[in-house]
């Protein structure tokens, strides 16, 4: 704080601030006091401070703010690329930082996160295009051994995403993007014990980052200790309340642990939030099914069938959720449509 007072264009100083906030739950309203919406590095380190927070409106607010004043700034385009990164719409944060990288392409801050689109995406020839014009920019940069660890995962080379990964921590040992892409990898080679460790160190670095909470999650699930990972599947729902992903597996385990009237909950919160792949209500229709709800398992089944199409359906699932129809309806006496159903098998 005393730094930036007396001097507030040191940017390295507003960075340091934002590591130290990041584990507190709000900013100081002494900060706030202090400098207040008119000086623009106090704006550009809230924009910092907020992207490694869940996301927020106030991040979008500040980008507009922000852009007004530099239209052209390649750090800002960089913002909006992140912005739709931690919102999960890869498609937009794809068209930014591939615009980003046509306009300056030595430039390899954020770069990683066009990387890990790329993976997601399953780019493998812009991916390669992309590591190799890091390499010839800065082969030393973390940011680069990052871009060339998502390659070789995407290659399959396991071992060698893993030596660039932690070529990146060796780097810059705060770089907590690379400490979660390790944990990945060694839980992808089941080497649990390295997967949890580096998750950890991956919180250590920020611990309001969902997908370390989440990977130590899924790393406990594979180990069976469900107790465990109830407890960081909870943590990784709790910053992402919103993210239908994070809800599901908090609901598969408490259904491993018996708590099914909590993942009745927890799934309705899923659908609430528009669970894209179609989980919570396939869970759904199989737990009010088992509690003997037969109008709630039938209300889920038809919807399953309604929003996916048979033809979209797994036919083991499909199998199921025909048979339940038809007995439901056969029960109610609806014939017709239980003969409709049992048709379809």
């Amino acid at each position: 704080m005393e730094s930036v007072e007396k001097y507030a264009w040191n940017w390295s100083a507003w960075l340091d601030l934002s590591e130290i906030l990041n584990r507190l739950e709000t900013i100081p309203e002494e900060l706030e006091m202090t400098f207040g919406p008119s000086l623009y590095m106090h704006q550009f380190f809230l924009l910092n401070y907020y992207q490694k927070q869940p996301p927020m409106d106030d991040t979008k607010y500040i980008l507009q703010a922000l852009t007004e004043t530099f239209e052209n700034s390649l750090f800002l385009q960089a913002q909006k690329g992140l912005v739709q990164f931690n919102r999960r719409n890869f498609k937009e944060a794809r068209k930014i930082f591939k615009c980003l990288f046509d306009c300056d392409p030595m430039r390899l801050d954020d770069l990683y996160v066009y990387a890990h689109v790329l993976f997601v995406d399953s780019a493998k020839a812009e991916l390669s295009h992309l590591a190799h014009v890091a390499v010839k920019t800065d082969q030393f940069r973390p940011e680069t051994c990052c871009i060339l660890g998502n390659y070789f995962s995407m290659r399959g080379e396991h071992k060698k995403a893993i030596m660039y990964f932690s070529r990146a921590v060796t780097l810059n040992s705060k770089f907590n993007e690379a400490w979660i892409l390790l944990g990945h990898e060694y839980l992808e080679l089941k080497k649990t014990g390295a997967a949890i460790e580096h998750y950890r160190r991956g919180l250590d670095a920020n611990p309001k980052d969902y997908r370390a909470w989440n990977g130590l999650g899924q790393t406990y699930e594979l180990m069976a200790m469900h107790k465990f990972s109830l407890y960081y599947y909870r943590r990784a729902a709790a910053l992402r309340p919103y993210d239908s992903r994070m809800l599901n597996s908090l609901g598969s385990s408490l259904e491993k642990l018996g708590q099914k009237e909590d993942a009745i909950k927890v799934y309705l919160q899923s659908v609430a939030v528009q669970d894209t792949e179609g989980i919570a209500e396939i869970k759904l229709a199989k737990l009010y099914s088992e509690a003997g709800n037969t109008a709630k398992a039938r209300s889920y089944y038809l919807g399953l069938l309604e929003t996916r199409g048979a033809n979209q359906i797994e036919p083991e699932l499909l199998l199921e959720t025909l048979l339940y129809l038809a007995k439901a309806f056969r029960d109610t006496e609806d014939y017709e449509k239980a003969e409709s159903f049992a048709s379809m098998v």
